[in-house]
C-alpha cells in the first residue's frame, strides 16, 4: 500500500458513515468494508471511525439482508472483541500520552494530520469532555431516530475521559448479540480490570471497561434481557466492585460516569444500587471506597421511580449515613453531607415522606443525640451547601444556619476559614426564603458572644440582600437595615467595617429619593448634631459616622442626601475624613453640576473644610 492509502480509506469511511440511513436497506459491501477495517487495519482514526459506523450499522441496519445472514460467531469471537476493545483503549493511551494533542500514533511526519483527523472523528481532548465521533453525531441529527433512542442526543457531561460513544458501542452489541456478547466480552473485562492496576496502561483500560459495562448495563436495563440479567448480576457487578475496592477516587471517577451513562433518562439500575449500599453497610469500610461508593449512589436514587423501590432504597441509604456523619475522615463525613441533601431532594420530588431521613436531619440539627456532635459539623455544612444549590429547600437550610455557626467556634483554624467561606456562598446560593434565615442568623448569630461568628452573620446578611433584594421584600431589608445598624455599635472593629459595607449595599437598593433614605439619613444628622452639640466623645461619634458614611459611598456618583456628606465634613474623625475623601474622588469630573445639590450652608461647610475636602 502507498503512504497515502490509509488517509483515502478515511475519506471513504467517512463519507460511507454519512450515507448510512434508517429508511433504506444499507448494501452489505459497507458492513463488510468497517469489519474488514476492524479487523486488518492498524491505523486508530481509522479504526475507531470504522467502530462508530458500525455500531451505526447495527441500529439502524434492521432491514439489511446482512443482518439476517450474519454469522454471530464472525464478530463475537475472542480476537474480534479484543479488536474492539482494543480501539478504545489505545485512544485513551493517545489521550494520556499527548494531553495537548500534540502527538498521534503515527510516525512524526503525519503528527500534524493525525492530530486533526483524531480531533475530527473522535472530538477534541482538552476539555477532558466526553464529545460523539463524527459518525454517532451525525447519525444522531438525523430526524427518523426514534424515541426509542432519542436518549442518544444528550452528552452527560464526562469528567474522567469517559466517551460516550465507546459506552454507545457496547450498548448496540448488547442489544443486537445479547448474553453471546456478555458471555464473550466477560472474560476480557476480568483480565483487564484484575490485571497489574501499577501498569501505564491500567489506566487506560480501566476506563475502556468502564465505557463497555455501561454500554452493557444501560441495554440489559432497558430491553429487559434475563438471560443477560443474569450475568450481569452474577458476574459483572461484582467485577464492577471488586476494581472500586482497588482504586482511588479520582481513578473511581470513570465508574461514577458510568453510572450517569446507565442510568440517565429513566433506566433504574436497582440491582447495582443495591450491590453498592451493601458495600456500604460493612463495617470498616476504607474512606475511599465510601467517597467513590456514595457518588455511585447519588447517581443511582435519582432514576428510581417505583415508590416501593425509594422508600426501601433511601431507609436503607439513611441508615449508612447515619454511621457515616461520625467517620473518622473529614471528606467521608463532606460526601454524607451532599448524600443526604440528594436523598431529601429525591424523597421530595417523589412526595415519598421517608421517616430515616427526618430523624436523621434532626440529628444533625441537634434534635436527637448524637454520639459526637463536632464530626456533624462537615455533614451539615455540605448538606446545607448542596441543597442551597439545588433550590427550594430554603426553610431547611434557615433551620440549619444556628448549627453551621456554632461550628465556627468549635472549629480549628482551618476548618473555621471553611466554614465561614461556605456560609458566605450558602446565603449567595439561596434563591428564596431569604426572610426566614434573615430570621435565624439575627436571633443565633448578630448576639453570638464571638466576634467571628457575628462577622460571619453580617457577611451572610449581605449575601442574602444582594442576591435577593426583591424578593426579600420590604419586612426583609427592614429587618437586615436594623440589625446592620445595631452592629455598628459592635466592639470588634471588624465586625464594624463589615457591617458598613452591607448596609452601603443595602442602602444602594433604594432610589435615590426614597422616604425611607431620606429618614435614615435625617436620623443620623441629628444624632451626630446632637453628640456634637454634648461634646461627646469620637469615639461615641463613630457608629454615627459609619452609618453616614454608608449612606455617602452607596451612592458614589450621585448626591442624594447632600446634608450627609456636609454633616460628615463638619466631624474630626478618622473614617469621616476617609469618606469625604472618596466623595471628593469619585464627584471631581461632575462638581460643577453636583455642588447645585448643596444650601449655601452646606458648601460653606464643606469649603470651610479644606484641608479635608480641598476645594477651593
Amino acid at each position: 500500500r502507498s503512504a497515502s492509502s490509509w488517509k483515502k480509506q478515511l475519506t471513504v469511511s467517512a463519507c460511507l458513515s454519512t450515507l448510512i440511513r434508517q429508511d433504506r436497506k444499507n448494501p452489505e459491501s459497507v458492513w463488510l468494508w468497517y469489519i474488514n477495517i476492524l479487523r486488518s487495519s492498524q491505523n486508530v482514526p481509522l479504526k475507531t471511525n470504522a467502530l462508530f459506523a458500525l455500531s451505526k450499522l447495527m441500529i439502524f441496519g434492521k432491514k439489511d439482508t446482512f443482518m439476517d445472514s450474519l454469522d454471530v460467531n464472525d464478530l463475537m469471537n475472542d480476537s474480534f472483541l479484543r479488536t474492539i476493545v482494543s480501539v478504545m483503549s489505545q485512544f485513551h493511551v493517545l489521550e494520556a500520552e499527548d494531553p495537548d494533542e500534540s502527538s498521534s500514533a503515527v510516525p512524526a511526519s503525519n503528527n500534524a494530520l493525525m492530530s486533526s483527523l483524531i480531533k475530527m472523528f473522535v472530538g477534541s481532548q482538552k476539555e477532558s469532555k466526553s464529545k460523539w465521533s463524527a459518525g454517532v453525531e451525525e447519525m444522531m441529527s438525523y430526524p427518523e431516530v426514534t424515541d426509542e433512542i432519542a436518549w442518544l442526543r444528550h452528552d452527560g457531561g464526562y469528567t474522567s475521559g469517559f466517551k460516550f460513544s465507546h459506552a454507545f458501542t457496547a450498548f448496540v452489541f448488547t442489544n443486537v448479540f445479547g448474553d453471546s456478547f456478555l458471555n464473550n466480552i466477560l472474560p476480557i473485562l476480568e483480565e483487564l480490570l484484575l490485571g497489574d492496576n501499577k501498569t501505564a496502561e491500567y489506566k487506560a483500560n480501566l476506563v475502556t471497561c468502564a465505557e463497555i459495562i455501561a454500554g452493557v448495563l444501560r441495554s440489559v436495563a432497558m430491553y429487559e434481557n434475563k438471560k443477560a440479567s443474569a450475568i450481569v448480576s452474577a458476574s459483572i457487578l461484582p467485577l464492577v466492585i471488586a476494581s472500586i475496592n482497588e482504586i482511588g477516587v479520582v481513578s473511581g471517577s470513570c465508574w461514577l460516569d458510568a453510572a450517569k451513562f446507565s442510568s440517565s433518562y429513566g433506566v433504574s439500575q436497582l440491582v447495582w444500587l443495591n450491590l453498592i449500599l451493601e458495600q456500604t453497610e460493612k463495617q470498616k469500610v476504607a474512606s475511599t471506597k465510601v467517597i467513590n461508593y456514595l457518588k455511585i449512589v447519588r447517581v443511582l436514587i435519582d432514576e428510581l421511580y417505583q415508590v416501593d423501590d425509594i422508600k426501601s432504597t433511601l431507609d436503607r441509604l439513611s441508615s449508612c449515613l447515619r454511621s457515616l456523619i461520625n467517620y473518622e475522615f473529614k471528606a467521608v463525613r463532606e460526601s454524607a453531607g451532599v448524600t443526604l441533601a440528594v436523598a431529601i431532594h429525591k424523597a421530595t420530588r417523589a412526595d415519598v415522606p421517608i421517616q430515616s431521613i427526618n430523624k436523621l436531619l434532626g440529628v444533625i440539627l441537634g434534635f436527637e443525640e448524637s454520639g459526637d456532635k463536632d464530626t456533624l459539623y462537615d455533614s451539615a455544612f455540605f448538606l446545607a451547601g448542596t441543597l442551597s444549590t439545588i433550590g427550594g429547600y430554603e426553610e431547611t437550610v434557615a433551620k440549619l444556619v444556628p448549627v453551621l455557626l456554632q461550628a465556627i467556634v468549635y472549629s480549628d483554624t482551618e476548618a473555621t476559614k471553611q466554614f465561614k467561606s461556605i456560609c458566605t456562598n450558602i446565603a449567595d446560593s439561596m434563591e428564596f426564603g431569604s426572610l426566614k434565615m434573615l430570621k435565624q442568623i439575627v436571633s443565633s448569630g448578630l448576639s453570638a458572644p464571638a466576634w467571628n461568628v457575628r462577622l460571619v452573620s453580617v457577611q451572610m446578611m449581605d449575601a442574602l440582600v444582594k442576591n435577593q433584594r426583591a424578593e426579600t421584600g420590604f419586612i426583609g431589608l427592614l429587618i437586615c437595615r436594623k440589625s446592620l445598624e445595631r452592629m455598628l455599635y459592635d466592639d470588634e472593629v471588624k465586625v464594624k467595617q463589615e457591617a458598613v459595607v452591607a448596609l452601603r449595599n443595602l442602602l444602594s437598593s433604594l432610589h435615590p429619593k426614597s422616604k425611607s433614605l431620606s429618614l435614615y439619613v435625617t436620623k443620623y444628622v441629628e444624632l451626630l448634631r446632637n453628640m456634637r452639640t454634648e461634646k461627646r466623645k469620637q469615639k461615641h461619634q463613630l457608629p454615627v459616622v459609619l452609618g453616614l458614611s454608608a449612606a455617602v459611598k452607596a451612592f458614589p456618583y450621585s448626591v442624594p442626601s447632600p446634608q450627609s456628606v456636609a454633616a460628615l465634613s463638619r466631624v474630626k474623625v478618622k473614617e469621616a475624613k476617609t469618606t469625604i475623601e472618596e466623595f471628593k474622588r469619585t464627584h471631581h469630573d461632575t462638581w460643577d453640576n453636583d455642588q447645585q445639590n448643596f444650601t449655601p450652608e452646606e458648601l460653606e461647610d464643606l469649603m470651610g473644610s479644606t484641608e479635608v475636602y480641598g476645594y477651593a
